[in-house]
């Protein structure tokens, strides 16, 4: 799991610096949303693995994506803005959400007796 979160962090860094190169940085958002939606997937195969505090987060991430979706879908040119900004923002939460699962899952078992 500390893989996955890496690779989306390095992605999600690569983006926000291509982002400033209009175009390619909208290309580079596509390669974004696919990777987090590959994680989300390996996430899901992991169930049992992942903190119960965090399940409702993931639970709820397909339902923000098919939204950002859907505005996109409807093609014109201020809902393809907001949708971009919208994604950026999920991608973000998402990289924090992993992030979170990550720092639970390696943290050291106390010795407390």
């Amino acid at each position: 799991m500390k893989r996955l979160y890496n690779i989306n962090k390095v992605i999600i860094i690569i983006n926000l610096i291509l982002a400033f190169i209009p175009f390619i940085g909208l290309l580079f958002m596509a390669i974004t949303g696919i990777t987090q939606v590959i994680s989300y997937i390996i996430y899901l195969t992991k169930w049992r693995h992942l903190d119960t505090t965090l399940r409702n987060y993931f639970i709820a991430y397909p339902f923000l994506v098919a939204i950002v979706l859907s505005i996109l879908s409807i093609g014109k040119d201020i809902s393809f803005t907001i949708s971009l900004s919208i994604a950026a923002l999920i991608a973000i939460c998402f990289l924090f959400l992993i992030k979170k699962q990550k720092d639970i899952f390696s943290k050291p078992l106390s010795n407390e007796l």
